[in-house]
C-alpha cells in the first residue's frame, strides 16, 4: 500500500496492513498498534481527527484496527461514517505505530503518510436521498426527526409540510436589535475683542 490514502467525507474507509519491524512481522500477540491522523505533525494526539487502537476493534457506530493475523501482523484499519463525517476537505497526516505491551516505552513508527478527505455531494446515511434532512421512511408513514437549530437571524415564523399527512412547524423567536442614534454635536465659539482707547 502506497503512503497515501483518500476518500470522502461522510464514507466509510478500510486499509490493510503487513506490519514489518526490523524485517520480521510483528507479533499483535505482544504489540499494540495505533493509527493516529492529525492536521498538523505538530498538533498533539489529543487534537487528533482520528485515533484508532487494536485494542478496540470496529462495532456498529464507529471505526477501530482489526487484527485480521496476529502472528503475521496484518491489520486492518476501519473508518465508518461517524470518524469521517465532519472531516474538512484537505489534507491530514497519519501514522502507524505499535507499542510493545510488556514494555509501553518501546514505542515504534511503522509507517507514516498523507490522508486526503474530499467533499462529497451528500452526507447522510437514509436510505432514500430525496427526502430532506433528518426525515426517514419507515413503511407507508413518514416521520420527522426533531433537530434542534440556533440562528441569529430574524425569521418569521413558518410552515413546512414534509409529507401529505405530516405537518412539522417550527417556529424561531424574532430577534431584537436596538439602535441607538447619536446627534452630532455642533460647538460654537465666539471670540470678542475689547480696545480700548487712550
Amino acid at each position: 500500500m502506497a503512503n497515501e490514502i483518500a476518500f470522502y467525507r461522510g464514507d466509510a474507509f478500510s486499509f490493510d496492513l503487513s506490519l514489518v519491524l526490523n524485517g520480521t512481522s510483528v507479533n499483535m500477540n505482544e504489540y499494540t498498534a495505533f493509527f493516529t491522523a492529525k492536521k498538523r505533525k505538530t498538533d498533539p494526539d489529543s487534537k487528533a481527527v482520528a485515533r484508532k487502537s487494536s485494542e478496540f476493534p470496529p462495532d456498529t457506530d464507529t471505526g477501530g484496527i482489526t487484527i485480521v493475523d496476529y502472528g503475521g501482523g496484518q491489520i486492518r484499519v476501519v473508518l465508518l461514517h461517524k470518524d469521517t463525517k465532519d472531516l474538512l476537505d484537505g489534507d491530514y497526516h497519519y501514522g502507524i505505530n505499535v507499542v510493545k505491551k510488556s514494555d509501553p516505552a518501546l514505542v515504534y513508527t511503522l509507517l507514516q503518510g498523507t490522508m486526503t478527505v474530499r467533499l462529497d455531494i451528500g452526507v447522510r446515511i437514509t436510505s432514500d436521498p430525496t427526502l430532506p434532512e433528518g426525515v426517514t421512511t419507515s413503511g407507508p408513514t413518514t416521520t420527522a426527526t426533531p433537530t434542534t437549530t440556533s440562528t441569529t437571524t430574524t425569521v418569521a415564523p413558518t410552515t413546512t409540510t414534509v409529507a401529505p399527512t405530516t405537518t412539522t412547524t417550527t417556529t424561531v423567536a424574532p430577534t431584537t436589535s436596538t439602535t441607538t442614534t447619536v446627534a452630532p454635536t455642533t460647538t460654537t465659539t465666539t471670540t470678542t475683542t475689547t480696545t480700548q482707547s487712550p
